[in-house]
């Protein structure tokens, strides 16, 4: 998000919405800078932390990105997705399907586009 935008988001959508919307935003994109040493670790912990409507939107959006991951000609592109997915998105899915039927029925298809995805990235 842009700092320009903000003020933007904030006229039209409100301020809470674009505190919500910073909170799913990484550091260096906000900051509008390339990542840096401990971004990675900052980025998880900000991502752990989200309530779980907030939570929900971010598998939401992976998922998206997931499903146009099968587009991309760059297969290692696509295996440090599938990565970051595994290490990352897929523990925080399985802890968080108890809290709602919405965040169950997003583990179940994240873990389904996962493993199908997985099938088409294997060596």
């Amino acid at each position: 998000m842009a700092p320009e935008a903000e003020v933007l988001l904030v006229q039209h959508l409100g301020a809470r919405f674009t505190a919500r919307l910073r909170a799913m935003t990484a550091d260096h994109r906000l900051e509008q800078r390339p990542k840096a040493a401990g971004d990675e670790t900052n980025w998880r912990f900000k991502q752990a932390a989200l309530p779980s409507e907030d939570l929900l939107v971010r598998f939401a959006d992976r998922l998206h990105n997931l499903r146009d991951l099968a587009l991309s000609p760059n297969l290692d592109r696509r295996r440090r997705f599938l990565r970051s997915l595994e290490d990352f998105y897929l523990p925080i899915a399985d802890a968080a399907r108890g809290l709602s039927p919405h965040l169950a029925a997003m583990h179940a298809l994240l873990h389904a586009e996962y493993d199908r995805h997985q099938q088409e990235v294997r060596p």
